[in-house]
């Protein structure tokens, strides 16, 4: 018996076909070799359908291709007109002047921005005394021209500041809705009220309004603040030593509230009978010797508001107590024990 018979035979009799005689054999063999046709012939037929959808795949993906080509070569011809279109008076983001006054007062890490900081708080400074020194009555009356013009120019600076900060900041609203940007519009807005004649207004012919104006506007004091708070991110972001800025940030604040303080005091008091509080720098002395407690007795409050004043002092004067001895016992144990290093 052949090879070929042999395996057929053995297919056949896996395949459960038992042939009896080799006529049966040979009949199951021809059967099996039909069905193998058979089975080349769908094989066949499938290899050219797929050879088929192939090509015609192949032929999608290229009309594909010359269609995004197309639509790109269109896109590109259009970018110049859709330019060409842009309103040229328009303020743009990234326009020269954006990024020359972003970088004077957003960039904490640029040259423009310390000297714009520095000028800012040397105005601010300014701008205190002359509040302060106004309220001099001698002072007043040979230099009262002088203190008008300087308030104006100041509150004219203090105003450009004001509106650069909202053409620079990404989220208007949300600086002028923020405590910074409310302390700018503090700063400038009651200045205007009493730069006018507000006496001439019939609405506010009592000076209780004039005087309010007058100490809100030393609240631009608070401005100060914002220099120092950004001052000391920047001390410890670089983990260095920040013992001199906690000493500026703790002058900063018994300067505020002593010019506050005083201010307060001064138009609660000025119209009391034998009033001690004649001044501003008068109420000064009473404001310091109310804050470290020692309290001499030679000035004191007489009106209710006076006294509330002269108690929120005293409070006061205990917190920046504190703070004075936590700024200390820090520098001293860094002195004992070094800087921690942080992980």
């Amino acid at each position: 018996m052949s090879a070929k018979k042999r395996i057929s035979k053995i297919y056949l009799t896996n395949q459960g076909v038992r042939p009896k005689s080799k006529q049966e054999l040979l009949q199951a063999i021809e059967r099996l070799s039909e069905e193998n046709e058979r089975q080349r012939g769908i094989i066949q037929y499938q290899r050219e359908e797929i050879q088929t959808l192939s090509r015609r795949l192949l032929d999608l993906e290229r009309q594909m291709d010359s269609q995004i080509a197309h639509s790109s070569q269109e896109v590109g011809a259009l970018l110049p007109l859709l330019e060409s279109m842009e309103e040229p008076s328009s303020p743009k983001k990234g326009s020269k002047l954006h990024q020359i006054l972003s970088d004077a007062f957003l960039n904490k890490d640029s040259r423009s921005y310390t000297v714009v900081n520095n000028f800012l708080v040397g105005l601010i400074l300014f701008s205190v005394l002359g509040v302060t020194l106004e309220s001099v009555p001698s002072l007043m009356e040979r230099w009262g021209a002088f203190f008008y013009w300087s308030e104006l120019i100041v509150v004219s600076l203090f105003t450009v500041e004001y509106l650069i900060n909202i053409f620079v900041a990404e989220n208007k609203l949300g600086y002028i809705f923020s405590l910074w940007g409310l302390i700018d519009l503090i700063a400038i807005l009651p200045s205007y009220f009493h730069l006018m004649d507000l006496r001439d207004i019939k609405l506010a012919r009592t000076l209780r309004i004039i005087r309010f104006l007058r100490t809100i506007r030393m609240m631009r004091i608070l401005k100060l603040a914002k220099s120092t708070t950004d001052r000391y991110h920047k001390s410890a972001s670089q983990r260095i030593n920040t013992l001199k800025l906690d000493l500026q940030i703790y002058a900063t604040t018994l300067f505020s509230v002593i010019i506050i303080c005083s201010t307060l005091i001064y138009y609660a008091e000025r119209n009391t009978p034998g009033t001690p509080f004649t001044s501003i720098p008068a109420a000064m002395w009473w404001c310091v010797v109310t804050i470290t407690t020692v309290g001499y007795g030679d000035m004191y409050p007489a009106t209710l508001g006076g006294k509330l004043i002269a108690a929120t002092a005293m409070i006061m004067g205990l917190a920046l107590f504190g703070i004075l001895m936590n700024v200390i016992g820090k520098a001293m144990m860094t002195s004992l024990f070094g800087t921690p290093k942080l992980d």
